[in-house]
């Protein structure tokens, strides 16, 4: 794209308790933010749900309340990227849109029994191996094996290709492509890999992990890139390109440092919340010896997944071009001397060291 002069791009952040959409223009600057929150349903201890069709309504409301705040059309958007929270794990019917049941959200532990089961003598490393993960109650893959030993009937409708699968990312595009009416299901690599269903030298679905989770290889999204365009939007985005989909860890990754593989310097740069307190910012350049830098633009995730967006539709033309995200507001240099830091941090260690065992010794 050569002319960029009006180019903007906009990231939706699903996360655990909120939904976020964030308009940037061309200099990775934002424009607009959007956020609403959503439910956390509790049905027992442990258990932790969203009802992801209240996750798509909020999502709606955010893009809506982005685009008025910038005061921009939807044709304006070059492209849409997608981040989000790892893990939570959604199934749906094809033919009507609606989730068969709330979604797991990643807290859930509902699914330890059945990872302590699929363990066996190998513990939690069994498929580590193929995966790069421990098997925990965490992961999609357990989560959506859950489901479908538990809702009466889903199995048999899930081996029939009735139901789809996904982690949020997936259940957003496909809402956002059309949903039953031709929506695309897909999900980025980065969530694959959460699953346990991914094979990490492949990066495909790995019949022995489906198998051992009996999880039917009908209800999986394809597995694509995390920077490419899945479709195009319907509805109030109509004609947006769908253009990424990156867990927000990698998200914010993204958003740090490209196109640079590492912004040669050795410092701290927190993103979100934190860079908004002073006194935590000061603190942690005083204990890590290391400048701290806050950046101008906080929302590294949505950062992240708009400029891997635009890089797909060519706002950007490759990483080799300028950044156009990345930059500094403030710089916290170290206020704390060497020798003294150093003794805090050999008082601080040896009283972690001398709580050991105390629990044990009939303390509360």
């Amino acid at each position: 794209m050569t002319d960029t002069a009006g180019t903007y791009v906009a990231a939706i952040d699903q996360g655990t308790t909120s939904s976020r959409c964030a308009v940037f223009d061309h200099s990775g600057a934002i424009v607009a933010v959007d956020r609403r929150e959503h439910r956390q349903i509790r049905p027992r201890p442990g258990w932790v749900e969203h009802d992801a069709a209240e996750i798509w309504s909020k999502v709606q409301a955010v893009v809506a309340g982005a685009l008025a705040r910038a005061g921009l059309r939807a044709d304006r958007l070059s492209a849409l990227g997608i981040t989000n929270q790892r893990d939570t794990t959604v199934l749906w019917d094809r033919a009507t849109g609606k989730p068969v049941h709330n979604a797991l959200v990643r807290q859930d532990t509902r699914t330890a029994a059945l990872c302590d089961e699929l363990g066996g003598a190998d513990g939690e490393d069994r498929f580590r191996e193929l995966t790069g993960l421990s098997l925990a109650a965490c992961r999609a893959g357990p989560k959506a094996a859950w489901l479908l030993d538990h809702v009466p009937g889903l199995r048999r409708r899930a081996e029939s290709g009735e139901i789809a699968f996904g982690t949020v990312d997936s259940w957003l595009i496909w809402n956002l492509t059309g949903g039953a009416d031709g929506g695309r299901h897909v999900t980025g690599v980065t969530n694959a890999a959460r699953t346990m269903l991914m094979n990490l030298d492949t990066l495909r679905w790995d019949p022995f992990l489906l198998s051992a989770l009996n999880v039917p290889e009908a209800v999986l999204p394809e597995i694509r890139s995390s920077a490419e365009v899945y479709g195009t939007a319907v509805g109030q985005l109509s004609g947006v390109p769908v253009a990424s989909a990156l867990v927000d860890q990698q998200a914010a990754l993204f958003g740090q440092t490209w196109p640079d593989a590492g912004t040669g310097e050795n410092t701290l740069k927190p993103d979100g919340v934190m860079p908004g307190d002073a006194l935590l910012v000061r603190r942690q350049a005083d204990v890590l010896g290391v400048p701290v830098i806050r950046p101008r633009v906080p929302e590294a995730t949505c950062l992240g997944a708009a400029c891997a967006a635009g890089v797909a539709t060519g706002v950007w033309r490759d990483l080799g071009e300028p950044r156009p995200n990345w930059q500094r507001e403030a710089h916290r240099t170290p206020a704390t001397e060497a020798p003294v830091r150093d003794r805090e941090y050999r008082n601080r260690r040896r009283a972690v060291e001398g709580s050991f065992g105390r629990l044990g010794e009939g303390g509360a």
